[in-house]
């Protein structure tokens, strides 16, 4: 299995599309620190905004994020993976090898989550590293009508608030790769993958994590819970994978 991810993760990196996505993340990264540094102030909610200090601005990294993560670079790396490489016909070659089909499709999976995760886990430490040394420095904060938190409070509050938004971003993804192996080409994949984002809300207004995830977690995490979106998240993934192992190990890709 790690040989299959290995080659998963070369074929990734072979096309443009990945790099331009990732390496235009990282600068976005850091031009939103530089956003942040110039004003110091972020939002909770659109009611709700809030001074930056040492210990509290990595969540507030992801907020401004999250829009780029949600909308462009988690759909559009399902997309290729699942529909761009069937498409192309490099999914043919590699399924010429004396392959079972589950494992090709579980390295895809395994690799969709060890980007994402990694994504986040650069863009947390980074919030953590930038607010201790460009924000004022605290030694104790507060979040969304939480109890004051010590370094080791805060560190645990952010720790939880990023696991949140992986789950979040790993909810796109499950429903874009299975949208990817339903439609044609790319661009109705991706163009599927946006009604699906957009018009959740008009289904059940518990589906408005996917569009305002940062805001979310946080009344997810309050002391009384604002939100509950986990189980719907997990829900929807555990769909997704599902319906994605069917239409997977069922579809002729080599015709």
């Amino acid at each position: 299995m790690i040989r299959i991810i290995r080659s998963e993760w070369q074929r990734m990196w072979a096309r443009k599309k990945t790099k331009v996505l990732l390496f235009g993340y990282l600068g976005l990264l850091l031009l939103m620190c530089r956003f942040l540094s110039a004003f110091k102030v972020s939002f909770y909610d659109p009611a709700h905004d809030v001074s930056l200090n040492s210990l509290n601005t990595a969540p507030f990294l992801f907020r401004e994020l999250s829009f780029f993560l949600v909308f462009i670079l988690v759909p559009l790396l399902a997309v290729d993976s699942f529909n761009g490489e069937t498409r192309s016909g490099a999914l043919r070659m590699v399924l010429i090898r004396p392959l079972a089909r589950w494992r090709i499709l579980a390295a895809k999976w395994a690799l969709q989550a060890i980007v994402l995760a990694g994504l986040l886990a650069v863009t947390m430490w980074t919030g953590v590293l930038f607010g201790m040394w460009v924000m004022p420095d605290v030694a104790t904060t507060s979040f969304y009508k939480t109890e004051t938190f010590g370094f080791t409070g805060a560190m645990g509050y952010i720790i939880q608030y990023y696991s949140l938004g992986l789950l979040i971003l790993m909810t796109v993804s499950g429903a874009a790769q299975l949208i990817s192996l339903w439609m044609p080409n790319a661009v109705f994949s991706y163009a599927g993958v946006i009604a699906f984002l957009i018009g959740g809300i008009y289904v059940s207004p518990r589906m408005e994590f996917l569009l305002m995830g940062s805001d979310s977690i946080f009344k997810q995490l309050a002391p009384s819970p604002e939100a509950d979106f986990i189980g719907l998240a997990l829900g929807i993934v555990t769909i997704s994978l599902a319906f994605s192992f069917l239409v997977w190990t069922r579809r002729d890709f080599k015709g």
